[in-house]
């Protein structure tokens, strides 16, 4: 590499576009247009398509050539290959296609990514024509049946025929590459808030040395759509866009991870609460059936001793339900006692009590009977049981004195 400057030249990169291709890398007219202006500015050159080697140059610009060519302007470094270039050996010029196909063989896009200086190109009238602004290749074709500056009417009618079929095919070429860049700049302008916010969040945690990569970054998000070299914005805009999605999923995702633990923590909880409540429930359960059995018990044991003493009219049997709960059943007969089986504290509760022996004394004792009170209160026979005399004082306190 040298320090010297550059050797500028000119020259055809690919003939006039066709309709019909001979090799699959070769472009048609539209291609051709749609790599016009800056499309193929900064690609590198190589010598015979040799990529593993360093770029001795690059392209300038690219524009159409008057027989419809596409023409480049390019720039070589290297000395060595400067001189080859100067002295003749090297003037051909070859345009790297990079075509992909499908496995039946129909190509699904073709992209350029170097050009490459050779001995001769394979596409017909690819040669450097000027380095450093001075022509050094020309072509010129004569007929010896024709005379000197003199057109046929047929030769007029041909080259007018060409030149409006070709002007047809790149009014229909740009009108096609128009659609697909209006198509395409409408997508890169949808994309344009999702990759905005990815930069900006991106851009508020980056150090202060790459912050102004950054805030360029995000210059670029905001006017993507509009910028020139619509290819090269378009595969750097869906990369992003498509980091910024998945971003957006992963953290939806999360999201809703967050959010049904919670649900789940608050089940379990719940499920916990009901647990301690049934274990609550159950221990109160086996407390009132541990009393109801005592209860049972007592009863049983009361009515025993209520017959025994001769004092139970009727008898319940505690061991059925039916003499606990409400709910009437048949009677039966046990050794003169009527035995029911009915509730017993609703029966108990519809019949009165029996008298104990000192009322029924005191009712005897206190009766207006001739027998009462001619034996318990003093009389003037004699006869009286307790007392002796009649007195002003009748009543029995006064007899029992």
């Amino acid at each position: 590499m040298s320090s010297k400057k550059p050797l500028v030249f000119k020259g055809v990169a690919h003939g006039p576009g066709s309709m019909s291709r001979k090799h699959p890398a070769d472009l048609s007219t539209g291609e051709l247009v749609a790599l016009e202006g800056s499309a193929l500015n900064g690609i590198p050159i190589h010598i015979e398509h040799d990529t593993s080697q360093a770029p001795v140059g690059n392209v300038l610009a690219s524009y159409e050539g008057s027989r419809g060519e596409l023409r480049v302007i390019g720039q070589v470094t290297d000395e060595n290959v400067s001189k080859q270039i100067l002295n003749g050996t090297m003037r051909g010029l070859s345009l790297g296609t990079d075509c992909v196909q499908t496995m039946d063989g129909n190509v699904l896009s073709r992209s350029q990514r170097e050009l490459s200086i050779c001995e001769e190109g394979r596409r017909t009238g690819t040669w450097i024509t000027d380095i450093n602004n001075q022509t050094v290749h020309t072509v010129s074709c004569f007929s010896k049946n024709a005379s000197d500056n003199m057109v046929t009417k047929e030769s007029f009618d041909e080259t007018k025929k060409l030149a409006d079929e070709r002007a047809s095919e790149l009014a229909a070429a740009r009108a096609q590459l128009e659609a697909y860049q209006a198509r395409d700049r409408s997508k890169l302008k949808s994309y344009q808030a999702d990759m905005t916010s990815l930069v900006e969040e991106l851009s508020a945690s980056a150090d202060v040395e790459s912050k102004p990569h950054f805030d360029a970054m995000l210059d670029w998000s905001r006017s993507a759509s509009e910028r020139p070299n619509l290819a090269s914005q378009m595969q750097l805009g869906t990369v992003i866009h498509a980091c910024a999605s998945k971003l957006k999923r992963v953290r939806e995702d999360a999201s809703v991870g967050s959010a049904t633990a919670d649900q789940l923590a608050a089940a379990s909880k719940e499920n916990e609460n009901l647990k301690a409540d049934n274990v609550s429930k159950d221990r109160r359960i086996g407390e009132l059936s541990t009393s109801l059995k005592e209860l049972q018990e007592n009863s049983e044991k009361m009515q025993q001793q209520l017959q025994q003493a001769g004092a139970l009219a009727e008898k319940f049997d505690f061991s059925k339900a039916s003499s606990r709960e409400e709910g009437v059943a048949a009677e039966t007969a046990e050794a003169g006692v009527i035995v029911k089986t009915e509730n017993a504290s609703k029966a108990l509760a519809s019949q009165p009590l029996a008298p104990s022996p000192a009322d029924a004394l005191m009712a005897f004792v206190n009766s207006s009977s001739g027998m009462a009170s001619a034996r318990f209160t003093p009389s003037s026979s004699n006869h009286a049981l307790l007392g002796s005399t009649a007195s002003s004082d009748a009543s029995l306190v006064s007899a029992l004195m």
